[in-house]
């Protein structure tokens, strides 16, 4: 059975910081099963999760105040990830 920390390593092996990332990142941080994982990311939570996007994918996020406010939902961290992924990138992910 697959742990969310090895799930993590696979996504970052592919370079795709997506939704099941994010999640498989939030889970492995609170030990508990992806499912378990809420919706609502509180600040220290966004915090944390900004260092081990930055760490495990190697992107370097600069992030203005309106984008961190943006992060507080699994669903806007991957809106922003996406936006991160364009600009690094320059397509679409």
């Amino acid at each position: 059975m697959a742990t969310a920390e090895n799930d993590v390593e696979k996504l970052a092996a592919a370079g795709v910081p997506d939704r099941d990332a994010v999640v498989a990142i939030l889970a492995a941080q609170a030990d508990r099963p992806a499912g378990e994982v809420p919706e609502r990311i509180d600040s220290l939570g966004v915090a944390w999760l900004v260092y081990e996007v930055e760490r495990r994918f190697g992107i370097a996020l600069d992030l203005t105040d309106e984008l961190l406010a943006s992060m507080s939902t699994v669903t806007g961290v991957v809106r922003v990830l996406r936006e991160a992924q364009r600009e690094t990138t320059g397509r679409d992910g």
